[in-house]
């Protein structure tokens, strides 16, 4: 067969027969061996006029499927980011405290657009059982695991809430994250997958095993690796509706800690519930 060797964007007249290779032709038909009876459209203009060499043909093939194997490798390690990115946080991120900023969309109503409530307050966490999560605006609560209690406290409602910290780690993914040391923590209560990066952010999918609790699904991003490893982002989705993406930034490691900092005192007037309550999966 003669042909043309063809590498960029040019309309190609080439004479076939019935042992032609694929082309996209513009009129059909087959045709004597020394005869052109179509015209080809290429990406490729014609440079070469001598026959094409199955050799040559070879070697391109052998390079795109080599360049698809590369991008399929790349692809893998890319998702493995995330695992990596959180094993490396929980391992090396031993104690801080960051400020965070929380995002509540709530579903649309008839006739209504999604409602959103931002909050912000700043959390603070010291591994292997301690946290503590201040929401200072607009409404002041305050989550805090002692180690072996976990209490939360709603100052509008002057209550305190008191529940056994093993129970609520179980049941809030962002608790555990702050306080496990490695991922067969986390993977003892919910399922771990890796995502493809996005937003300049290692991303994983956090999904519980058991579905009693509202939360469906959690998605943790993270910047840095190794020592420097963050999360940066929270998003949760309930349940029953409502969505919840968690901002942290300004990251102090370690922090200023005190003896008060991981203790619990309800105010005086404050009333003490100690029956077991569900916790809001977007704590």
């Amino acid at each position: 067969i003669r042909d043309k060797l063809v590498t960029g964007v040019q309309t190609c007249a080439l004479p076939i027969s019935r042992r032609a290779y694929w082309k996209t032709w513009k009129k059909l038909g087959w045709s004597v061996r020394s005869a052109a009876t179509g015209s080809a459209t290429s990406w490729f203009p014609c440079e070469r006029t001598e026959p094409m060499a199955w050799s040559g043909l070879t070697s391109r093939v052998v390079t795109h499927l080599a360049v698809c194997l590369l991008a399929w490798a790349w692809s893998l390690s890319a998702c493995a980011d995330g695992l990596q990115a959180l094993q490396d946080f929980l391992q090396h991120s031993r104690s801080a405290q960051a400020d965070f900023v929380q995002q509540v969309t709530l579903p649309a109503r008839a006739g209504l657009a999604p409602r959103v409530k931002t909050s912000s307050g700043r959390l603070m966490y010291a591994r292997p059982d301690r946290f503590r999560i201040d929401y200072l605006k607009p409404e002041v609560q305050t989550l805090l695991g002692d180690g072996r209690t976990f209490w939360f406290l709603d100052a509008d409602l002057q209550q305190v809430t008191v529940r056994d910290q093993a129970s609520v780690l179980s049941a809030a993914p962002i608790a555990l994250i702050l306080t496990a040391t490695r991922l067969e923590a986390l993977r003892a209560a919910f399922e771990l997958q890796s995502l493809p990066d996005a937003d300049s952010l290692s991303w994983v999918m956090v999904t519980p095993k058991s579905m009693e609790g509202s939360l469906r699904e959690l998605r943790v991003g993270l910047q840095g690796q190794g020592t420097q490893a963050r999360v940066a982002v929270l998003e949760f989705k309930d349940g029953f509706g409502p969505s919840s993406r968690l901002t942290l930034s300004a990251f102090e490691s370690p922090p200023p800690v005190t003896a008060q900092t991981f203790q619990m005192k309800p105010p005086a007037g404050f009333q003490v519930d100690r029956k077991s309550t569900r916790l809001n999966s977007s704590h």
